[in-house]
């Protein structure tokens, strides 16, 4: 019998709520006409949805994106909050005409009178040169109303509907991941799902920002280094190295080669790390080829040695770094070192502020020289390790 994957997303359910609202021009067809229209005639249209994805492994593998929507939809002229059935959303799928990224959102609907209306709109992401339009374009969903079943009836109504962002709150606390009761697979899934939103969007409005890994290996193909040397004659695991270990371990290992790859190669085995888990040495391998490696010294893993949890690894590489923007920016904020030896360089008065933000945080998460630990970093130091056991 064949062992599950313990973070395969395939069967697993994630939901998330969702609002949108604006207005509506009653017999225009143009969207940006018929909010103009809406708001003098005072005709209103919002819908409250919650959008399923019944299967987040094939959602993210398979072109189109799709998910159910359900909810309802509020028309005053056609008979106010109206439940909504047959609806469908596409996350990030191409249109084929324009080659544009859209999101999509569809539905029908009965009036108060019975008769049968279809929603179709869409929010479109891409990037116009010299402007800043992101957030415009993940909150603005053009929308057109039809009299019918699908987009081949009459126009009733078009407009042009936004996301208010002082709702972002409400909807990430509505995301929900259901089909496990691990928490494991739980961070796995909101990870996953925000590493393929993220991916999207930086492929779009990105597109000529290099990442830290690539210009890694730029350097070294043009500046190749001699030899590589790496001090493990002591030695923190855990979470957060050094700055948090309250015991490091005396591995009493020196490990040095004319090879990087080798070297870097060697020192993940030594910590019972898979090496290819790494960008770094994917990229590496790719560029330089798969190390041949003659190993003088022993070759067994470190015991005991506590890795990185592996939730907190998802979080990280999947979260905060998928997005340099962001990581730098709570690194920045969040680093401790001992400022009348090392004087933070930013004094820019946003950091400064931050940087008071995150004592306590700090405090809690990273030990100073010669001092002992306090009972919040005894206690979060408790807490990731038995996570990562």
């Amino acid at each position: 019998m064949t062992k599950s994957d313990p973070y395969s997303l395939d069967g697993l359910v994630l939901r998330f709520q969702e609002t949108m609202g604006g207005h509506v021009g009653i017999d225009e067809p143009e969207p940006l006409a018929g909010a103009a229209r809406g708001q003098r005639e005072n005709t209103p249209l919002q819908f409250d949805v919650e959008i399923r994805i019944e299967d987040l492994g094939r959602f993210l593998r398979v072109a189109g994106h799709a998910a159910e929507l359900s909810g309802n939809v509020t028309v005053e002229p056609l008979g106010g909050r109206l439940p909504i059935r047959d609806g469908a959303f596409n996350l990030f799928s191409v249109d084929p005409g324009t080659g544009i990224r859209r999101m999509t959102y569809a539905f029908r609907f009965s009036a108060a009178d019975g008769r049968l209306y279809f929603l179709r709109g869409y929010k479109e992401i891409h990037d116009d040169p010299g402007a800043l339009d992101v957030v415009p374009d993940m909150t603005t969903l053009f929308a057109t109303l039809y009299r019918g079943p699908d987009e081949l009836s009459p126009v009733y109504a078009s407009g042009v509907l936004a996301f208010d962002l002082k709702k972002t709150p409400a909807l990430l606390a509505s995301m929900k991941v259901e089909g496990t009761n691990s928490l494991l697979q739980k961070m796995a899934a909101y990870t996953a799902f925000a590493s393929f939103a993220y991916g999207a969007l930086r492929d779009e409005y990105l597109q000529g920002v290099r990442l830290l890994y690539d210009t890694t290996i730029e350097y070294l193909k043009a500046f190749p280094a001699d030899y590589g040397l790496v001090d493990a004659w002591l030695s923190a695991d855990g979470p957060f190295g050094i700055f948090a270990d309250p015991a490091p371990n005396e591995t009493n290992t020196i490990i040095g080669g004319t090879d990087l790859v080798a070297v870097d190669w060697i020192g993940a085995s030594k910590m019972g790390i898979d090496p290819m888990i790494s960008p770094y040495m994917k990229l590496a391998v790719e560029a330089f080829g798969k190390p041949e490696i003659r190993l003088v010294g022993d070759p067994n893993p470190y015991r005991p040695w506590l890795n990185v949890p592996v939730v907190l690894t998802l979080f990280t590489n999947k979260g905060v770094d998928a997005n340099h923007y962001f990581g730098n920016l709570m690194y920045s904020a969040a680093a401790q070192m001992d400022e009348t030896h090392f004087r933070h360089k930013n004094r820019a008065l946003y950091m400064r502020l931050l940087r008071r933000m995150t004592v306590p945080l700090r405090r809690a998460f990273f030990l100073r020289t010669g001092e002992n630990p306090s009972r919040a970093n005894r206690l979060f130091s408790s807490l990731f390790y038995k996570m990562g056991y």
